[in-house]
């Protein structure tokens, strides 16, 4: 179990991308822009479009995706300022992208991870072929004129699918290039590329970017964690920091649940997680009581950093409310996101929430 200093995402998908799908002919992802078609000033912003195809499996039948994670490289004179989702994909049941800007964490230039998931919701919605993200990137004022290659790296190329989110082999990988006006230099712009396998899968319980994709563990998307419906996190203490949680979460919890165990975590990120040494808790020590409305299970302790936790489901909602008290939690004020993990059982549960947010309360002077 762990968190990530980069771009998580949140993964929202139900199972582990351990093993891939194998398909004859794998989803497609294709850089919408190309020196012909797109040309961009110095000192002047461009949009790039990412496009998507399904492809078909060796039925014939169109393949089923629902969250794509992948990094696109590009020259250093340009930055990247805003990935947001195509419009066609309005109200279709997606978030908006996740990248480095999105979740406050620093913006390199020549390169940006992307993550693309769906909201949770039952039936999963799919991916259909068209434009999935739209990049803005910000061109150096001083920036030579020249071809100027935008390239998909094919390692972290990652296509999940519905309803358990496996791990899709990727067809074509179809790059692309952006025209900067001026003297011309010449660039090479790599060939589309082909892959069939992922180098090395996401392993989501040992504190290690497996996958080389600046994800580690549950923030990776591949870990298909579900998604915390965070409703306040207040931060408090000076010495030994303490967090109070308010949560939901997207299903009713039962005693069967906890097993094999249970741990809890809110922290920044951070490249090496602190909660990787945390103790788990065993089902054994929660208590249970039968409502009519569904299980209450009650965790206390005094000391570890899991004061308390309750699991409070509700069968008529579907869903299970979560208060957990945790203590030496170490968040600095200079915190840009806080992160919440959950394991129950053979289940997990990821979240991101910005410091500043209104979710999110400390005392001022703290």
């Amino acid at each position: 179990m762990t968190t990530s200093k980069t771009l998580i995402a949140a993964g929202i998908l139900t199972a582990l991308v351990g093993s891939a799908t194998t398909w004859a002919a794998g989803p497609e992802l294709h850089v919408g822009a190309s020196c012909e078609t797109t040309t961009v000033e110095p000192g002047s912003p461009v949009t790039v479009p990412i496009e998507f195809r399904t492809g078909t499996d060796d039925g014939g039948v169109p393949n089923r995706v629902s969250a794509i994670d992948f990094q696109l490289q590009f020259p250093e004179q340009f930055t990247v300022i805003d990935v947001v989702l195509a419009a066609r994909l309005d109200d279709s049941g997606f978030r908006a992208p996740q990248w480095q800007g999105s979740v406050g964490l620093p913006i390199v230039p020549g390169q940006t991870q992307i993550a693309l998931e769906p909201e949770f919701a039952l039936p999963l919605p799919e991916l259909t072929d068209g434009p999935v993200v739209e990049v803005t990137l910000a061109l150096a004022a001083d920036a030579a004129g020249g071809c100027a290659a935008m390239t998909l790296v094919p390692e972290s190329v990652q296509f999940s699918a519905p309803p358990q989110g496996l791990g899709v082999d990727a067809g074509p990988l179809g790059n692309g290039a952006i025209q900067i006006a001026g003297t011309a230099v010449t660039t090479t712009v790599p060939a589309s590329t082909t892959t069939t396998t992922l180098a090395q899968s996401e392993q989501c319980g040992d504190c290690v970017d497996n996958d080389g994709n600046g994800a580690i563990d549950l923030a990776d998307p591949a870990c298909g964690a579900q998604a915390v419906v965070v409703k306040r996190v207040k931060i408090a203490g000076r010495n030994t920091q303490k967090a109070l949680l308010q949560a939901e979460l997207p299903m009713v919890v039962t005693p069967d649940d906890l097993s094999p165990h249970v741990a809890m975590w809110v922290e920044p990120p951070a490249a090496e997680p602190s909660h990787c040494a945390l103790p788990v808790l065993a089902p054994g020590e929660f208590r249970m009581k039968d409502r009519k409305k569904g299980a209450q299970l009650r965790f206390k302790a005094k000391t570890g950093t899991v004061r308390k936790l309750t699991l409070s489901a509700s069968e008529a909602r579907g869903r299970t409310t979560l208060t957990a008290v945790l203590v030496g939690v170490g968040i600095p004020e200079d915190a840009g996101i806080v992160e919440i993990g959950l394991e129950l059982g053979d289940r997990s549960f990821f979240e991101r929430v910005p410091r500043k947010s209104k979710k999110v309360f400390a005392p001022a002077g703290r």
